[in-house]
C-alpha cells in the first residue's frame, strides 16, 4: 500500500497518492446530485492525464485502503462507484471491484446495471452500491 493524504475540499473528501512510477491519484468521495439519496459517489482520477500510463499493483490496494478508511469514519453513508460496461475491460474492472467488496463480511455490496442506447450504440452501466453493516450488539 502507497501512503495517502487525506483531505476535505469544499465538502468532497478527497485521498492523494502518488505511485512509485510517479503517477498522482485522487480518490475522491462527493456526495450524490441528489443529496435525499444520502449515496455517496467514489471516483479514481489519474492526475498525469493517461488511464494506463504504468502498471502499479499498489494503487488497487491504496485505494481500497482509503474506501475502507471512508466507510469507517463515516458508517451510515452508502457509496458507489459508476462503470461503463460498454468497453470489455471495464468488465474486468468491475469483477475485481466485485471480488474486493465482496470479500469483506462487514460490507453490503448491490449492483444495480442500467441499460440503454444512443446514437453511438447500446449504453450499460453498472452502479456498485457499498455500505457498512449494521452490527447488533
Amino acid at each position: 500500500m502507497l501512503d495517502y493524504k487525506k483531505e476535505s475540499i469544499y465538502g468532497i473528501a478527497v485521498y492523494s497518492f502518488t505511485t512509485d512510477n510517479n503517477i498522482y491519484y485522487q480518490v475522491t468521495f462527493e456526495e450524490d446530485l441528489d443529496p435525499r439519496s444520502g449515496r455517496f459517489k467514489v471516483d479514481l482520477q489519474n492526475l498525469n492525464g493517461g488511464s494506463e500510463l504504468a502498471v502499479d499493483h499498489n494503487v488497487k490496494h491504496t485505494v481500497c485502503e482509503c474506501i475502507k478508511d471512508y466507510i469507517t469514519e463515516f458508517p451510515d453513508r452508502e457509496i458507489y462507484y459508476e462503470i461503463d460496461l460498454t468497453h470489455k475491460r471495464n468488465i474486468s474492472k468491475l469483477k475485481k471491484f466485485l471480488h474486493w467488496a465482496t470479500s469483506h463480511k462487514n460490507y453490503s455490496c448491490k449492483v444495480e446495471v442500467t441499460t440503454g442506447s444512443s446514437e453511438d450504440g447500446e449504453i450499460i452501466y453498472a452502479e456498485v452500491l457499498i455500505k457498512k453493516k449494521k452490527t447488533t450488539t
